[in-house]
């Protein structure tokens, strides 16, 4: 094998080693310094939450008790359960007076954009539906919780990884 074959195989394996360090080191760093929620975050937790809901006896106390425990377990997020006719059957914020329309569609202008504006929170509506009812959880995150996505929505809409490659391949 040629000594330049060698050097260009060397300098392609080396590459592709280094990529893979960084992204092994630089994900578990960007986790530790950036600490919050993301929409993947909030998404799964919304449906454990419905889960468990649905799988409880629908009362009152038991809806406050299973939302409370979310709520301990995520102190920063906000929780609102309200039925289809707008009544607000728990909020963490304390909240008794329905939305009205306007005000509960500001909550989710501009978004997606919300997700990765450091000023601006995030809102996420989930629909359940209970004991032939029809439900929905609303999910607050302040600017503060929100960890900035927008690196990640990029990787999630560009599933051809060879078009992150491509930059790199430049160099070569």
């Amino acid at each position: 094998m040629k000594l330049s074959l060698k050097l260009w195989l060397y300098f392609f394996i080396s590459s592709v080693v280094a990529v893979v360090v960084f992204v092994l080191i630089a994900l578990p760093l960007g986790q530790l310094s950036q600490p919050g929620y993301t929409h993947n975050d909030v998404k799964p937790l919304a449906h454990a939450m419905i889960d468990e809901i649905n799988h409880t006896p629908t009362d009152t106390s038991s809806l406050k008790r299973i939302l409370t425990s979310y709520e301990n377990d995520h102190p920063s997020l906000q929780f609102e359960w309200f039925h289809d006719d707008g009544t607000i059957l728990y909020s963490s914020t304390g909240r008794t007076t329905p939305y009205s329309f306007s005000e509960y569609s500001n909550l989710f202008v501009e978004q997606p954009y919300s997700l990765w504006t450091k000023e601006q929170d995030a809102h996420f509506l989930f629909p359940a539906n209970v004991d032939d009812g029809r439900f929905f959880l609303h999910i607050h995150v302040p600017s503060k919780a929100m960890q900035n996505t927008q690196f990640f929505i990029y990787v999630e809409d560009n599933k051809d990884w060879l078009t992150l490659l491509i930059p790199f391949l430049h160099f070569y």
